[in-house]
């Protein structure tokens, strides 16, 4: 039997929702969509700066890939998979074909993502509806819209665009037309790009479809597109990973120990799950309700079964967790919004733990529930914005974002335009923003994720590949990039660079370019014994909105320089 032609039957009966249903719970669930809505608009607009870094990675690579056919950090870099997305940088690379400011690049990406989110929004509730009472349909779209979509409404990268893939693979999965079907395959085609891993989310779409015969060409087209964007993935880049899932194999982005690292792998589906305590106590209260007061009818086991078998929604919701929470617990904690990898999946496990509750309830306690769960849900909004309000916002980065990182870009040109030198190479472990805004910066990613070398031999290359065959001009190390690269132990590091602030940021720089500077320009003063700079580079620190503090093992480093330069 063709899958569209199955008799399916709704898991919960729509025929009489809007004269069943509380007229309270309708109303407090649709205002809830609402402010979902306006919320995402409210985040973008009054945290516009607080752009996580890392979206201005994809975004040089965009630029780059848009002005030289080649997929490099900045020109003469050297090719390297260094962003998270295919999709999402061959889009702004196509942006950027029509947006020749940095800047304005920046701001089609964050405006991108916004309108993406509203969608989902608008996405989610309408697939939910499709099958389920409006009310829970409206409580997913408005809870996820609330409390779990801010970071990513603002940062401006690609998650959204995942959601949305999946989103448009559910409401055209069961389409029986040609057109239909086309776009099904398009869609799931396009959600492959996004991700390395992206190809295991697509198979809760195959054991969903139940049917061979519409599995047939939707599969046989994302295996040759999987296969062959492998392939090309090696043949460019010489690897069959991308470059950062290589380079998070190894410290800082991995555990201390191996230990360490299967206990937060495995917590990770339990955070997950302790995200929506509210929602999971309310299922529990309802079930032990319906065991104390029905025990003879309640047969939970029974009605699963009955309720996969007639929905292929719920087939799809259950197997799509399953793979989700997989997905998560081997990826593990990432640095970046919490879960991150979970994302595409947060409204199907609101929907799966709201679904045996809130059909079953008679108008008042749904009108009541509904007005209860709004209310939490409004709450922990308060408590999602107010982290952002921080000075050190986002909190699972602090500072690092595109306008922080962003402070070298202008001090990069000044030193090209000082020095005469018209190209550098700069060598730091931040350098989205220096690498979307500076202009002929040749950048060696020290965070491992956007150099191949570096990726593969992580920081046993510093000596061998930075300061012998690299040789960069200016490098610029701080905090936990300190001590991995361990610069101090290396003469060629001792002999040929000198640390110079500017505007109260440390850079060591070769003393080929400072030889190339206006010795009037320079101002030689001693560390204090304990290795910090004199108070007027400290108060200079303060005001440059530098993204890092610095740290004991910075001043130990200082040390064995004794003097520092200061460019005016």
């Amino acid at each position: 039997m063709r899958f569209a032609e199955a008799a399916v039957s709704p898991v919960v009966d729509r025929t009489n929702d809007p004269v069943d249903s509380s007229r309270l719970a309708l109303w407090s669930s649709r205002v809830l969509v609402l402010i979902g809505l306006f919320a995402q608009i409210f985040v973008a607009w009054r945290f516009w700066a607080i752009t996580w870094d890392d979206a201005a990675i994809t975004l040089g690579f965009s630029q780059t890939f848009a002005h030289t056919g080649r997929i490099e950090p900045t020109p003469g870099s050297g090719i390297v998979e260094g962003y998270s997305t295919t999709l999402w940088m061959l889009l702004m690379a196509a942006a950027a074909k029509f947006i020749a400011s940095p800047a304005a690049l920046l701001a089609f990406a964050k405006i991108s993502t916004l309108l993406l989110n509203l969608a989902n929004i608008l996405f989610i509730r309408y697939w939910f509806s499709s099958w389920t009472s409006e009310v829970l349909a409206n409580m997913v779209a408005g809870t996820v819209g609330c409390t779990l979509m801010f970071y990513e409404t603002i940062n401006g990268m690609e998650t959204p665009i995942i959601l949305v893939l999946v989103l448009m693979m559910l409401i055209l999965l069961p389409a029986t037309s040609r057109a239909g079907r086309f776009w099904y395959i398009f869609a799931g085609s396009a959600l492959l790009l996004t991700r390395w891993e992206a190809a295991w989310l697509l198979v809760p779409f195959v054991l969903a479809e139940r049917s061979l015969s519409r599995n047939r060409y939707p599969v046989l087209c994302w295996t040759v597109l999987f296969v062959a964007s492998n392939l090309a993935r090696w043949l460019y880049f010489g690897d069959l990973l991308p470059n950062t899932v290589i380079a998070k194999q190894s410290f800082p982005y991995s555990a201390a120990s191996l230990h360490q690292g299967i206990v937060l792998h495995l917590l990770e589906p339990l955070l997950i799950l302790y995200t929506c305590k509210v929602l999971l106590l309310l299922l529990a209260g309802f079930l032990l309700y319906r065991y104390l007061t029905a025990p003879g009818s309640f047969a939970p086991v029974v009605r699963i079964r009955q309720s996969l078998s007639n929905s292929w929604q719920l087939r799809f919701l259950l197997w799509y967790l399953v793979f989700s929470f997989v997905l998560s617990t081997a990826i593990g904690p990432n640095w970046g919004p919490p879960s991150r990898s979970f994302y595409s999946a947060w409204p199907f496990l609101i929907g799966l733990l709201l679904l045996p509750v809130l059909p079953q309830l008679n108008p008042r306690v749904l009108g009541w529930v509904t007005v209860v769960l709004c209310i939490l849900t409004l709450a922990r909004m308060q408590a999602r914005i107010q982290p952002l309000r921080s000075e050190k916002a986002p909190v699972y980065m602090p500072r690092i974002t595109v306008d922080r990182v962003g402070v070298a870009a202008p001090i990069l040109a000044d030193l090209q335009r000082i020095s005469g030198r018209k190209n550098l190479t700069y060598a730091a472990p931040d350098m989205g923003a220096v690498m979307l805004f500076s202009r002929n910066v040749q950048v060696i990613d020290l965070g491992l994720l956007c150099d191949r070398t570096l990726a593969h031999q992580r920081f046993a290359a510093i000596r061998p590949y930075i300061l012998q065959q690299r040789q960069p001009d200016i490098i610029e190390v701080h905090e936990v990039f300190t001590k991995a690269t361990k610069l101090g132990e290396y003469p060629e590091f001792l002999t040929q660079y000198r640390p110079v602030y500017i505007h109260g940021i440390r850079f060591f720089l070769n003393r080929r370019l400072i030889a190339a500077l206006p010795p009037s320009r320079l101002t030689e003063r001693e560390f204090l014994p304990d290795g910090s700079p004199q108070s007027a580079e400290q108060q200079a620190f303060l005001q440059s909105r530098a993204p890092y503090p610095y740290y004991p093992i910075d001043y130990t480093l200082n040390k064995t320089f004794h003097t520092y330069l200061v460019m005016q």
